[in-house]
């Protein structure tokens, strides 16, 4: 699964893959002063359209995308990532507000 975590008084957001997005949370949030939440989980991994010679979205491809917004390592600027998550991909994320209690 590809997560991404925000942190909102930074307002950035980390990108990365995990089998476990609750327990990378966790880990991140240890490091991390400021409160961190799950904002949205890439739970498979779709395409970018319909057409199969595009590949599929993958953290490499989203990294590229957003490295104009990178702040450092893996957390990039808030903006840019979540207007991305609200209008290039909705229907394949489970977007903030859901009950993740059941992901491992």
């Amino acid at each position: 699964m590809i997560y991404f975590i925000l942190d909102r008084f930074n307002q950035a957001i980390k990108i990365g893959q995990t089998s476990k997005p609750f327990l990378t949370l966790s880990a991140t949030q240890v490091g991390n002063c400021q409160e961190l939440e799950l904002l949205a989980v890439l739970n498979h991994r779709p395409t970018r359209s319909d057409d199969p010679s595009i590949p599929p979205i993958t953290v490499e491809w989203l990294k590229a995308k957003f490295r104009k917004s990178k702040i450092r390592g893996t957390w990039f600027q808030e903006g840019p990532v979540r207007k991305w998550l609200h209008t290039g991909c909705v229907d394949h994320f489970i977007i903030a507000d859901y009950d993740f209690r059941h992901l491992p």
